[in-house]
């Protein structure tokens, strides 16, 4: 019996489901849960440019965010004006 370990292809990074959803509405990717079920049971490797396509919408406004919240001062109206500084 062979006592070397097994190695298996590296699976892609796991996405939620959740994550899988709300990517492909950012993406515009307009498929229910049906028609993933569908093509995930036909087509499994039809996935995986969907997955990605999700995953960098999600990526994407993720930064969007971090980007608004860290120059919060930038999207204040109620920001003070700055001074003069000759």
């Amino acid at each position: 019996m062979d006592n070397a370990p097994h190695l298996l292809p590296a699976a892609p990074a796991a996405l939620r489901y959740s994550q899988l959803i709300n990517g492909c509405k950012k993406a515009k990717i307009n498929l229910n849960r049906k028609m993933l079920s569908e093509i995930a049971i036909a087509r499994p490797r039809s996935l995986r440019p969907i997955r990605k396509h999700a995953k960098a919408a999600n990526r994407l406004s993720l930064e969007i965010l971090l980007n608004q919240s860290a120059f919060p001062d930038e999207h204040n109206s109620e920001a003070e004006p700055l001074k003069n500084a000759r």
